[in-house]
Order: C-alpha cells, then structure tokens, then sequence
C-alpha cells in the first residue's frame, strides 16, 4: 500500500492511496502507523479514494481518522494534504476543486509553489453551530462550536494556567466520544491564540489544527471579539480564517511534502 507523508504547520498527516484499490479502515493499524517511533509518525490518517457521486462534482471521497481509531467528521488538514496529493497525482486537473467528506462536499483553491517547497492550500468548512455549555464550576462556562466535530472552547487570557480537565469532566468523554477542548485568547482584532487539547483514549495537546482554528475564529467573530479575517497562532504554526458573506469559513495554511513510500 503506498502512502504518502504530508504536514499542515506541525500536524502530520499519512494518507493513503485508495484511488485504484480499495482500503479498509477497521483492517488499518492506525496506532502503529501513527506511532513516531515504531511506525510512520503523524496525528491522523487520510484515505483518499474515488467519490460515492461523481456527478457532484467531487471526483475523490478524504476520510480521516486518529490512532485511537476514531473517524473525524471535518478534518481540514487531511482535506488539504489530499488537496496537494490529488493535484500533483493528476487526479484532479484544476487548482479549484470540490472533494466529499463524511460532512459534506468541501471546496478547495490550491496554490502551487514554484519553487518547489510547502503549496498554500485554502478550504472552505462550512457555516458553525454554536450552543452554550452548563458546566458544574461557576467559573468555566465553555461555548460548543460545531464545524463537522464538536470543540468546547472558552475565552482566557493565560491558556496554560487553566484547568483544561475541568471542562472535561462536564463533558461525556469516552473513548469512542473524544472531546477537543480549547482555550482561545484575542491577542488584536486581527490575531488569536489557541491552545487545544483532547480527551479520549489517547489524550494530548493538538498543537496545530486547522479545524480546531476556524472554531476559535467562529467563537470570536460570533462574540464581535475580532474581525472577520483573522490569523489563528498555536504552537504548532499558524493558518489564517476567513469568514465570507454565507457565514462560511475559510481556512488557508501550507502544506508541505514529506515523503513517499509503501506500507
């Protein structure tokens, strides 16, 4: 099975090809594949295979998945790295180009390097729902913005010194129900910094995740806190949020090139 290795900031995705030959996801090692010293090394898993309807317009279907096994419904990273993958593979011609996702067809404008190093790659995810959550400490009261998964986020002005596992512990987290958990700060109008982590059956900050930022921006803009084209920074790089007049947002970050090679 061929694979290739993507980045997008520090997120590192493997994505497999399934364009030709069928892949099946219960059959993966996805721990192995993920794990940085016996396997690959990455956060997710993509495949990426021929669209259920091509008369969508969409000619390839991008699953992603996490070592511990979960599916993502909205993974803008995976969705950016087969971005590049199926440009430079010739599976799709044009640098515009509409890909199906278990949350919906998702459009994309991919941006060549021509120096040969990381593309800019821009998706747009869709509109955000927003819904307040109860939480037993008087002091945390997390906002649930939905953009494909669920990310409980609150507003602070010092991320590491909050309780992150508090709010989960309001929250229903389960293996087969992680919970992403973030902490937004407004440093200006035109610049945000999130820390995120989830909690599930294999805990740990996320320190770059394109869906996790757009989240952070919806939050923000939804609360008048920043403008409506923003710069979301984490420690594992930044990406830019746009929100357009449908209330859609846009996501643009590098994707770079790792490496080929057969599993």
């Amino acid at each position: 099975m061929r694979f290739t290795k993507y980045h997008i900031n520090c997120h590192d995705i493997i994505l497999l090809d399934g364009m030709n030959s069928g892949i099946e996801p219960a059959r993966l090692p996805l721990a192995h594949l993920c794990d940085r010293r016996a396997g690959v090394g990455a956060e997710t898993v993509a495949i990426v295979s021929p669209s259920h309807a091509r008369n969508s317009g969409s000619s390839v279907l991008v699953r992603a998945f996490t070592a511990d096994g979960n599916e993502r419904r909205l993974c803008a990273d995976s969705i950016m790295a087969a971005a590049r993958f199926c440009y430079d593979g010739g599976h799709v011609r044009s640098t515009s180009m509409t890909v199906e996702t278990p949350d919906g067809y998702k459009s994309l404008l991919v941006s060549p390097s021509q120096a040969g190093g990381d593309y800019t790659v821009t998706v747009d995810l869709g509109g955000a729902n927003f819904q307040a959550m109860r939480s037993h400490s008087p002091f945390l009261s997390p906002e649930c913005i939905t953009l494909g998964d669920d990310f409980y986020l609150l507003e602070c002005e010092t991320p590491d010194a909050m309780p992150t596992h508090l709010v989960a512990a309001d929250l229903s987290v389960t293996p087969d129900n992680p919970a992403h958990v973030g902490f937004v700060v407004p440093e200006t109008r035109e610049q945000l910094y999130l820390k995120l982590t989830k909690f599930g059956s294999m805990p740990g900050d996320n320190v770059a995740d394109s869906t996790g930022a757009a989240a952070a921006a919806a939050l923000m803009i939804h609360k008048n806190q920043c403008a409506r084209n923003v710069i979301v920074r984490m420690d594992g790089g930044d990406c830019i949020v746009y929100c357009d007049n449908n209330a859609h947002f846009l996501v643009t970050a590098p994707v770079g090139y790792g490496f080929t090679g057969q599993l």
